[in-house]
């Protein structure tokens, strides 16, 4: 997320969100990992489901946050942020503005994610 302030204010953030070129000037995609095959896709899944951190989840957060930053990561599902937490240390939000950025972020996810070369 670019501006942390658009947060505070999210019933009008989907205002923002009415265009994939709008919505890259509010957040900008920072890694992007396939699943490497429909097993691992679904340990992952299952593993956010029951509120657990999956072995290439956690490896990717140990490589992408930096402990000493004071950066909050924004988690859909309080589970998974609870363990995250828990379990690596990292401070998590999971509240209504955070779900209303997930909602805005699905709505342009191809316009967002669809630009990236082809395995």
């Amino acid at each position: 997320l670019l501006d942390e302030k658009k947060l505070q204010h999210s019933e009008n953030l989907y205002l923002d969100f009415e265009s994939a070129e709008g919505a890259s000037k509010l957040i900008k995609l920072k890694h992007f990992q396939k699943f490497g095959d429909t097993t691992e896709a679904l340990g992952a899944a299952t593993a956010s489901v029951e509120g657990k951190i999956s072995k290439p989840l956690k490896k990717l957060l140990k490589k992408l946050v930096v402990k000493e930053s004071q950066e909050q990561l924004l988690v859909a599902d309080a589970k998974l942020g609870n363990a995250i937490k828990e379990k690596m240390n990292l401070s998590c939000v999971n509240n209504s503005n955070v779900m209303e950025l997930m909602r805005c972020i699905r709505s342009q996810i191809d316009g967002l994610v669809g630009e990236l070369p082809q395995r």
